[in-house]
């Protein structure tokens, strides 16, 4: 009876045994997981390291069944957040359903998270927490030295300087600053370390040109870095130079060689807007010649600097210039205009010597020019024309000269072949009155031009003005149609002729309507008047 007692006891623990390994003796499944949570103790929560290196201590989660007894072999997804470096897993869960990972952080400076994930556990997922420094530090910011006035090329009287501080905005010793200028100047030192206060200064020295300057302190990776400094530069206390708003002489008018009765004022002004005095300002001419008063002006209490312009010889725009180098503005422009002095002489242009049909207009029209005793052409200038030896005429009788001193009249030949001549004058008493000018008048040419099935021939002909072009029907129905829109033939055939004369110099495309679409292609043909 012992025995059987001993036996029942025996198989019972056995049994027991098996069901809690999940056995049974079939081998199945072992505990669900259902829950996921940061790990009870060392769960490397809420660390403080240096930005782009690893954490001292892993990242740890525990994964439990529905009777929060820990699960083993369960795979949990590690993430970094943005910015947040990487995350290594270390594993699944093991016997005791931990499992851990190997946190790096990102290369910034400041707060980042990381998260580990199992899907469909509750509590998923899990949030990590760590600060990183960079040199002990999370943050900088600016401490002074900003929004400073000074000279030009000169070192502002007051350092630049930045604070760092940790995430719990202690002040950290030993941050190093990077320093540069822009607009030209510079900094000294070019890396600086904060001190016991936290605090990393430079001395900036800025650029040539008068205005808006800046400067920058870098920690990459800290929160606020780079920080900007604003400074303005100033030149003998001003920072730019412009036109007076009133009365600043710009723009007039007068003969060349004359002193303008206004002079160019500029005025020198402040960051503010505030007139600046005892600003020397630099003069020159500089288009057209002439001179000025003085090199150099110095401005009065009211910023005001002024000059006297005088003309040079040269008719047209003339300029001056108004400079300190480095202010904002510099130079300013001021441009006058300078007329011709009194015309002095006239002399032949153009048209001379030409050649042409008689009872027909030369192709280029005589013309004379009038200038000054400085070379400048001269306009309205008056001129009269006046026909000579072999009749014709000239059109128009009375000119005056042109904004580029130029006057000119159409000369049309008389009846009379050989030497024909004409003059022009000026009722002024200018060297060089009368011009005359000569031209040889020649019979009037008939060009022949032969009509024949689907072309013309020859296609292109060269004629002078007066001359004629004759057309002449060896095949039909054909006609003469102009491009110009002058009256041609009617379309017929021979032994018709269809004449015309040209009296002005130019190109005339011709076709045949009836074989041709354009001037371009098919019956087609020209004519050249020079």
């Amino acid at each position: 009876m012992a025995l059987f007692r001993r036996s029942r006891a025996l198989a019972l623990a056995t049994s027991l045994i098996g069901i809690a390994c999940g056995g049974g003796g079939g081998g199945g499944p072992g505990p669900t997981p259902t829950q996921i949570a940061k790990a009870p103790s060392n769960d490397g929560d809420n660390q403080v390291g240096t930005a782009g290196q690893a954490l001292a201590t892993p990242l740890a989660v525990i994964v439990r069944d529905a009777s929060d007894n820990p699960v083993a072999g369960v795979t949990v997804t590690w993430t970094a957040g943005t910015g947040s470096g990487s995350v290594g897993s270390l594993g699944t869960s093991n016997a005791n359903g931990i499992a851990t990972a190997t946190w790096t952080l990102g290369a910034n400076a400041g707060a980042q998270t990381a998260t580990a994930s199992k899907t469909g556990l509750t509590g998923s997922p899990v949030t990590f927490n760590a600060t990183a420094q960079i040199q002990g530090a999370t943050q900088m910011a600016l401490n002074g030295g900003d929004s400073q006035v000074g000279p030009a090329t000169q070192a502002l009287p007051t350092a630049l300087s930045i604070i760092a501080k940790d995430q719990n905005g202690v002040a950290v010793q030993g941050v190093t600053i990077a320093w540069s200028a822009a607009n030209g100047g510079s900094v000294n030192p070019v890396t600086s370390g904060t001190d016991p206060s936290g605090i990393a200064t430079t001395k900036w020295t800025l650029g040539p040109n008068a205005g808006n300057q800046t400067a920058t302190g870098t920690k990459t990776g800290l929160a606020g870095s780079p920080i900007t400094f604003h400074a303005v530069a100033q030149i003998q206390g001003a920072t730019q130079l412009l036109k007076a708003l009133m009365n600043s002489g710009d723009g007039q008018t007068d003969t060349v060689l004359a002193t303008l009765p206004t002079p160019y004022r500029v005025i020198a002004e402040d960051q503010d807007g505030a007139p600046v005095p005892n600003v020397v300002v630099h003069w020159a001419a500089t288009t057209g010649g002439g001179s000025v008063s003085s090199g150099t002006s110095n401005t009065d209490l009211n910023g005001i600097a002024v000059i006297t312009h005088t003309f040079g010889s040269t008719a047209g725009g003339q300029s001056v210039q108004a400079s300190v180098t480095g202010l904002i503005g510099s130079p300013v422009t001021f441009t006058s205009t300078a007329l011709p002095g009194f015309p002095t002489q006239i002399a032949k242009n153009g048209g001379d010597n030409q050649t042409g049909a008689i009872n027909a207009p030369l192709p280029t029209p005589h013309s004379v020019i009038v200038h000054d005793s400085h070379g400048n052409v001269v306009p309205m200038v008056p001129v009269t024309w006046a026909v000579g030896d072999g009749g014709g005429s000239v059109s128009p009788t009375s000119t005056q000269t042109g904004s580029n001193g130029v006057a000119s009249t159409t000369r049309t030949l008389g009846p009379t072949v050989g030497t024909q001549t004409d003059t022009a004058r000026s009722t002024l008493p200018l060297s060089g009155s009368p011009v005359g000018f000569t031209a040889t008048g020649r019979q009037p040419v008939t060009v022949n031009v032969t009509v024949n099935d689907n072309f013309f021939m020859p296609s292109s002909v060269t004629v002078g003005i007066g001359d004629t072009v004759k057309w002449t029907w060896n095949g039909s129905p054909h006609n003469v149609t102009w491009q110009d829109g002058f009256m041609g033939s009617p379309t017929q055939g021979p032994p018709n002729t269809y004449k015309r004369v040209f009296s002005a110099t130019g190109g005339y495309a011709y076709r045949c309507t009836v074989h041709s679409t354009s001037f371009a292609n098919g019956m087609i043909g020209s004519v050249t008047v020079q």
